[in-house]
């Protein structure tokens, strides 16, 4: 068995489309025959409410990982057939101050995801919070490649400095951690302002910029309230079919 590709889903914005990427990429792939899992590194536990099946009682989670739990304990199958997640909850919350003695308390997740357990799945997506601290720092230092989501022009304040902190990350932690795609949610290419946003991402990273861009769709927001990814929710929905392309395309890159 092959080491999975982990790819971590991240900014340091809210509201830019974080959790519903990771759900319905996590989603996508799995209905694209790929073994996913999803670990849901942020306290809201926003993409444990959308795919763990009601009803699941969690005996370990994301926090487990960082506290010596294993991933094989740590997994629950969601209402995904082929993807798996690794829940959060709220006590996540307190692993940013928990961790602070910890020798080499950058590494913690990179270290749970080293075990021949992961091997069996072909992708590990992992989701994170709107914050820079030791989840995010964590994340970043167990992935192989970062997806950042992108909205308007609030999500372009601040990006150097994301870009510095990642440049760190691989200096100090992680050297195989790469910007590999970023992704324009919530844009309408009917609004000359979205096209003049998309200029001004892809100057900055060039063809990292992805073809496929994530319309707005209020089916998007009403899927993880009915425990569903978009694909099961509304098929036929501009967000399931951009979601749709969207995998296609990393796929298209990530197995070229």
């Amino acid at each position: 068995m092959s080491k999975p590709k982990i790819v971590c889903i991240s900014l340091w914005k809210g509201g830019v489309g974080k959790t519903t990427t990771a759900v319905n990429l996590s989603a996508g792939l799995a209905m694209a025959g790929k073994k996913v899992l999803l670990i849901d590194d942020d306290p809201q536990a926003n993409a444990t409410v959308a795919l763990l099946p009601k009803g699941t009682e969690i005996f370990n989670s994301t926090r487990s990982l960082y506290f010596q739990g294993t991933l094989q304990d740590a997994m629950y199958p969601s209402v995904v057939l082929g993807l798996d997640i690794v829940p959060a909850t709220m006590d996540l919350a307190t692993v940013e101050l928990e961790i602070t003695s910890k020798i080499g308390r950058e590494r913690l997740l990179q270290k749970a995801l080293k075990c021949d357990f992961a091997k069996q799945y072909d992708y590990i997506i992992i989701d994170t919070p709107p914050l820079l601290g030791s989840i995010v720092i964590n994340a970043l230092s167990a992935a192989d490649e970062l997806l950042i989501p992108v909205k308007g022009f609030y999500s372009l304040e601040g990006i150097h400095q994301f870009l510095d902190i990642i440049e760190s990350v691989r200096e100090n932690v992680n050297p195989h951690l790469k910007i590999g795609s970023v992704l324009l949610t919530m844009y309408d290419d009917h609004l000359l302002i979205n096209k003049d946003i998309k200029k001004k991402i892809t100057e900055v990273f060039g063809e990292r910029v992805l073809n496929t861009t994530i319309p707005p769709n209020v089916r998007l927001d009403e899927a993880p309230s009915y425990n569903q990814a978009i694909f099961s929710y509304d098929p036929e929905s501009k967000g399931a079919q951009a979601y749709k392309q969207l995998t296609e395309e990393l796929l298209s890159r990530w197995e070229a």
